[in-house]
């Protein structure tokens, strides 16, 4: 069964304040919103009106599961708190999870300073994600350069993530169907 994109596609970047857990709500449910794969990976945690970071904050299995926030300034913590990202979304791990489609809309997450992707479907340049620290993904630069016939290898491997030929080669066929094996279009 072809998975439909759960990440933000580029050109679907909340533009709204920068500077509120509202925006990072906006943006998590907007990812969300782009998939069918949600109640299996527990976005079904993701709803309208919850609070990504639950009563716990530094906790992924308190409010939205595989999101941590900060709670309170702290130098402790792997992903410092500092005044800026205090009650902002700071950690989002979906590795491991069905999560796929471009990585670039959750350049929306302005304090996000960990991500985790590794083993999921998600593709694009990586580069957006400027506030990161830490960044655990595939790169197209460490596993595929073999493209289907006809395409090439994207322009910026070492920063663009992809799992697969089909993420990381040229054209809009960015998907795997993972039922005929063929690269698809995730805007189809």
């Amino acid at each position: 069964m072809l998975r439909t994109s759960v990440c933000l596609l580029a050109g679907a970047r909340l533009g709204a304040a920068q500077g509120s857990l509202s925006n990072d709500v906006a943006v998590l449910l907007a990812f969300k919103a782009h998939g069918n794969n949600a109640q299996a990976d527990g976005l079904d945690t993701w709803v309208s009106g919850g609070d990504p970071c639950g009563a716990g904050f530094d906790d992924p299995n308190s409010g939205f599961a595989h999101v941590m926030c900060c709670d309170a300034y702290s130098s402790v913590h792997p992903w410092p708190c500092t005044g800026s990202n205090t009650h902002r979304v700071t950690y989002l791990n979906l590795g491991g999870t069905a999560v796929d489609g471009d990585v670039s809309g959750l350049g929306g997450l302005a304090q996000l300073t960990t991500l985790y992707l590794y083993g999921t479907g998600c593709y694009g340049d990586s580069s957006v994600l400027s506030s990161l620290r830490s960044l655990y993904v595939d790169h197209c630069s460490s596993s595929h350069d073999a493209c289907p016939a006809g395409r090439t290898p994207v322009s910026s491997p070492d920063t663009y993530v992809g799992s697969n030929a089909c993420a990381c080669c040229s054209g809009t066929q960015k998907l795997l169907d993972s039922g005929t094996g063929a690269c698809v279009d995730p805007g189809a």
